[in-house]
């Protein structure tokens, strides 16, 4: 991942300074301006691949990759308007997925309070603490 993000911004440079005509030590036409704004934008895409890096590090953890997964499906139902229609599939995932139970348990427990479930919600909280260690 290194070497790609090395080539990333070797390959934004090349592109951003190859419209420069460079001539005896100095760039002809180029202003402060420029330049800051040139150093800010391989700033940010420098920052992008460090986020890109750390994501891809979490997904190779099971219980991460399992996680982010029970939090798009619930943000898939809650954006069809059926918040609550991702719980069965949720526990469904729980089970089948015991490393990921407890948080996706804490999942079920916010839709169950987003919704004002609060008697819903406290159940799960009681049926996380339940959980074996």
């Amino acid at each position: 991942m290194k070497n790609t993000k090395t080539m990333v911004l070797a390959l934004a440079m090349l592109t951003i300074f190859g419209g420069m005509k460079l001539q005896a030590g100095r760039m002809e036409g180029v202003k402060v301006q420029q330049i800051v704004m040139m150093k800010n934008f391989i700033e940010i895409l420098n920052n992008y691949m460090t986020v890109s890096e750390k994501w891809v590090t979490m997904l190779k953890k099971e219980d991460m990759a399992i996680y982010f997964a029970a939090d798009s499906i619930a943000e898939i139902y809650k954006q069809k308007g059926e918040p609550l229609g991702a719980i069965p599939k949720l526990r469904a995932l729980a089970e089948k997925k015991p490393v990921a139970r407890k948080a996706i348990l804490f999942k079920i427990k916010d839709i169950y309070k987003d919704a004002q479930k609060y008697n819903d919600a406290l159940k799960v909280l009681e049926e996380i603490i339940d959980l074996p260690k």
